[in-house]
């Protein structure tokens, strides 16, 4: 991927792994926009408007012919993933 050209990069993640955040603070650092399941875009336009970090939504799929394409898979444990969303959603394990 060349990151002085347009680009995507399509972040999946395993549920509860923290793949919406690293999303997010990536596309912070290279200064683009996020997408993610709250946005409501036509995916396929965004790679002709500009470059943009997109998490879920299928963009792995949508975006897999486009030229300068990154795909990323986050994953975890599943004790992490388990504890992060206790934490997050205010539950227990049970």
């Amino acid at each position: 991927m060349n990151k002085n050209e347009q680009f995507v990069i399509t972040i999946n993640r395993e549920l509860g792994s923290g793949g919406r955040t690293v999303g997010r603070l990536l596309a912070e650092k290279l200064g683009v926009p996020f997408y993610d399941k709250t946005e409501t875009l036509i995916l396929q336009d965004l790679a002709t408007e500009k470059s943009c970090v997109v998490a879920g939504r299928s963009g792995f799929h949508v975006f897999r012919d486009h030229p300068n394409h990154l795909s990323i898979l986050i994953q975890a444990s599943t004790a992490y993933r388990v504890e992060r969303i206790m934490r997050k959603q205010n539950m227990t394990e049970d």
